[in-house]
């Protein structure tokens, strides 16, 4: 079945003029009847003298590729001063920075503390004369295990001191005072520094005898005794060995 190209007609397929219009319906019917009918229906018929386009464009092989490739100026020459940039940013040098000298005050403040500390300790620790006269005052108070503190064997000495405590009952407005202090010599200090060293001690470099005048009043009167005190130093203390 066929259309006439003319006015659109309907014939039969091998009608040779239009019963309408009477067109002639020569060769040239079936390519203008294709084209009627796609106008009457809304076809369009392909052009497969086109090549069909899937969304695909193919390279233009005529221009470079740029991938953010710059190419270098051979006309230039390098600069060998400058460190070479891999693509990372260097970090700019940034200026030395002072040391702060807050520790250093921090630290000499309290080397100055302690020093101070230390030499308080050593201008109020008890000498010799200061030792002896506490131990003495210890007993005339009647205090026995204060007394044993001042001596090197503590233990011994309280048996001994508890005898001079009960020996000083009674006695009232006691003063004390330090009398002759005399050094050990040398062949004084060989004995005692043997003695010492049976009690537990180390090694006398230094001993005095130191004599404690004592003036208490007992049953009204008035009396006034020495008490002789050995004292050595161990270490950085002094203690009594000796107490008479």
């Amino acid at each position: 079945m066929k259309f006439c190209p003319n006015c659109g007609t309907q014939l039969a397929d091998d009608a040779a003029f239009c019963t309408g219009c009477g067109t002639n319906l020569g060769p040239q019917m079936n390519t203008q009847q294709q084209t009627y009918a796609d106008n009457q229906y809304g076809y369009q018929a392909p052009d497969y003298n086109q090549a069909p386009n899937y969304g695909y464009q193919a390279p233009d092989y005529n221009q470079a590729p740029n991938q953010g490739y710059q190419a270098p100026n051979y006309n230039q020459a390098p600069n060998y001063n400058q460190a070479p940039n891999y693509g990372y940013q260097q970090t700019p040098p940034q200026p030395a920075k002072k040391k702060s000298k807050a520790w250093i005050k921090k630290l000499i403040s309290l080397a100055l503390v302690v020093a101070i500390l230390v030499a308080a300790w050593v201008i109020f620790l008890p000498n010799a004369e200061m030792v002896a006269k506490r131990a003495v005052k210890a007993v005339f108070d009647g205090d026995a295990d204060k007394a044993a503190k001042y001596f090197l064997n503590e233990s011994v000495a309280k048996e001994t001191l508890e005898w001079y405590v009960e020996y000083t009952e009674g006695c009232s407005n006691v003063k004390l005072k330090v009398g002759e202090v005399e050094a050990a010599d040398k062949d004084e200090l060989e004995w005692i520094s043997a003695a010492v060293k049976l009690m537990g001690g180390s090694e006398v470099k230094s001993a005095k005898s130191v004599e404690i005048i004592v003036t208490y009043t007992y049953d009204g009167d008035v009396e006034t005794e020495s008490v002789y005190v050995v004292v050595v130093k161990q270490g950085i203390q002094w203690k009594i060995v000796s107490f008479d």
